[in-house]
């Protein structure tokens, strides 16, 4: 493949090429229809097949063992119906990639009971666009300034404000409710809040079973404003993309140059 073409008219996957096989004289221009240029908008989501897991460490972090998951580090994934380990259920995680079998998840399920031995993973989409961040929280410290850990990246920043959903079964209740103002960001999954958590009960995650029996899962939701810009609650995040396949990418070592451009409307009026 040298030069690959899209227009938004055609069908996914598809594409216009110019390609020289074995060092042929001339070059071949040909319309290929799978392998090509997939789009990616927000009013025309990519769906994923789940996966099946067939382990889940009882550690820090989470290893999830799930044969051709084809996440990469960074993409988000929902986990479901995990047997033995059904604390992490219901949770959407940024994953990190270990190799094409297995991923970790930023979940502290080294007091868990037992590891995990089925269940399903399912990447899925990024945060809709001008949708409240809400985030799945993997622990919060007893402490002056409560530290919050998240199980996916945050996007908040120092002065946001959120609010807590805790319930009993996560142990910290007195948080439940409670709104706190970002005054620190340890990381992109770590923030530190205005509240004193020192004498409240510790979170912690409910065993398997109670987990299976439903729970609300422990959260935290933007609910105030740095200054005058809502930038967790409503944050822009709409974009349009597009997704290369096996037959565009080339060779390993091959550099890729983008194009894009868009067509004008000409009327001429005579």
């Amino acid at each position: 493949m040298k030069r690959a073409w899209f227009h938004y008219d055609l069908p996914d996957e598809s594409y216009f090429g110019v390609v020289n096989t074995n060092g042929a004289a001339t070059d071949e221009s040909i319309l290929g229809t799978t392998g090509g240029f997939t789009r990616f908008t927000y009013d025309q989501l990519q769906t994923y097949a789940t996966t099946a897991i067939t382990a889940a460490t009882a550690a820090s972090p989470v290893v999830v063992t799930s044969n051709a998951h084809g996440l990469r580090t960074g993409d988000l994934v929902r986990l479901a119906n995990v047997t033995n380990m059904q604390q992490i259920s219901g949770y959407e995680c940024t994953a990190t990639r270990v190799d094409a079998n297995n991923f970790s998840v930023p979940i502290s399920g080294a007091a868990f009971a037992a590891a995990g031995t089925g269940g399903t993973a399912r990447r899925i989409a990024q945060d809709r666009p001008f949708a409240p961040r809400r985030r799945f929280v993997n622990s919060i410290s007893q402490a002056a300034n409560a530290v919050v850990t998240t199980t996916q990246e945050h996007g908040y920043a120092v002065g946001e404000i959120v609010t807590f959903v805790v319930s009993a079964d996560y142990g910290m209740v007195e948080i439940d409710g409670l709104k706190g103002q970002i005054t620190a960001v340890g990381s992109t999954t770590q923030f530190t809040v205005n509240i004193n958590s020192s004498a409240f009960t510790a979170y912690a995650f409910p065993t398997s079973a109670v987990a299976a029996a439903g729970v609300t899962q422990g959260h935290v939701v933007p609910v105030g404003e740095i200054a005058t810009v809502l930038s967790g609650a409503t944050d822009n995040v709409g974009f349009r993309g597009l997704e290369l396949g096996t037959s565009v990418v080339g060779a390993n070592t091959d550099i890729i140059k983008w194009v894009a451009w868009k067509g004008e409307n000409i009327t001429d009026y005579r």
